[in-house]
């Protein structure tokens, strides 16, 4: 995983604080050590992010991480056919 334990962090606490219960993961570019670049994809199950709190939610996150671009995806289900189709591979941040 091309993150540092601090910004795993940053990460994590940063969707807790909008949702405690939140799962979190990362997923696409960032999860394979052997790539470059590439912006920080950010899984979260939550059902309390709703779409202004994972627009707020994406914004902070980018300020706490230096600016870096990050996609956040919420999920109130694992259901949906995008969550099923990254979960496999998604490393989860605890």
């Amino acid at each position: 995983m091309r993150l540092s334990v601090a910004e795993q962090q940053i990460i994590l606490e940063t969707l807790r604080e909008y949702d405690p219960e939140a799962r979190v993961f990362l997923f696409g570019s960032r999860t394979d050590d052997h790539a470059k670049g590439g912006d920080i994809d950010v899984l979260c199950l939550s059902s309390r992010l709703d779409r202004q709190g994972r627009r707020r939610a994406r914004r902070a996150l980018s300020d706490r991480l230096g600016g870096q671009r990050v996609d956040l995806v919420v999920s109130a289900s694992e259901s949906k056919l995008f969550v099923r189709m990254v979960l496999p591979d998604a490393v989860p941040l605890s």
